[in-house]
């Protein structure tokens, strides 16, 4: 009987073991930050944000407009996944990850849910503009040669894995929105495969 047990408990183990590494290719460590003082004590946007984020999924977009750039998303959130988010993550669908974080009721919670790295990339799959998103703010931190090579510390894609890692920060210049100048912070460290992006529901 007792052999039994152990039988049972190794298969337990084996399971479990599975399931993690299956959810481990989201998990991720990331940090963003904002600092706005010309939105303090102003309505709607908030002017300080810092974001520890614990899960990223990249997709991409085949090449488009006039430069016929291909767009990787990297979307990062605070939550865990469940599996029903890798199966999402897995078939390039951002949306329920998405809408998880738009449901949050917090709004300090919704805040720091989530942010975002955009990159164009030529047809070499090299660099060619990066953008940084967090709530209610989104700013282009690199498309000149000399912020382009400090974006990142290292950047790989070979059309389905992708490592990058990439620390900096960026005044933006976002006074013709109304928005002054606010300073985007950001500190990423990721090696990921890349989704095809599902396309939206209408």
């Amino acid at each position: 009987m007792r052999y039994f047990r152990v039988f049972f408990l190794l298969i337990f183990l084996m399971a479990v073991c599975t399931l993690g590494s299956d959810l481990s290719p989201f998990a991720t460590h990331a940090k963003f930050s904002l600092d706005n003082r010309d939105a303090e004590g102003k309505c709607c946007l908030p002017a300080h944000l810092v974001l520890s984020l614990s899960s990223a999924v990249a997709t991409i977009e085949p090449p488009k407009g006039p430069m016929r750039y291909s767009w990787v998303e990297i979307n990062f959130y605070s939550f865990s996944f469940t599996p029903q988010d890798v199966a999402a993550a897995r078939s390039g669908n951002t949306e329920l990850l998405d809408k998880k974080w738009r449901a949050m009721d917090d709004p300090q919670a919704f805040n720091q849910g989530w942010a975002s790295i955009r990159l164009a990339l030529d047809a070499n799959s090299q660099i060619q503009q990066a953008n940084v998103l967090v709530p209610g703010y989104s700013c282009t931190v690199a498309i000149f040669e000399r912020d382009l090579r400090n974006f990142a510390q290292e950047y790989k894609f070979d059309g389905k894995g992708l490592r990058l890692k990439s620390k900096g920060s960026y005044l933006c210049d976002m006074k013709s929105q109304g928005l002054g100048t606010p300073k985007f912070g950001w500190d990423i460290d990721l090696t990921t495969t890349v989704f095809a992006k599902a396309p939206r529901v209408k």
